[in-house]
């Protein structure tokens, strides 16, 4: 077994749980702290931006 990012374990009795996103945000926020999950929201944004434009398109 191990953790996970967020402080989950995993073992070899693993299942999938369907989380709403407005349900999980606020455990990411909490598991992550104030400081890293806004560099993850930021990282994300950068991900899926287009570079020329600074926002995300559906392109």
């Amino acid at each position: 077994a191990f953790n996970t990012p967020l402080g989950f374990q995993i073992g070899a009795s693993a299942f999938t749980i369907m989380v709403e996103f407005e349900d999980f945000l606020p455990i990411m926020a909490e598991k992550l702290g104030e400081r890293d999950f806004m560099a993850e929201l930021c990282n994300g944004f950068r991900l899926l931006a287009d570079p020329q434009l600074g926002l995300i398109t559906l392109e």
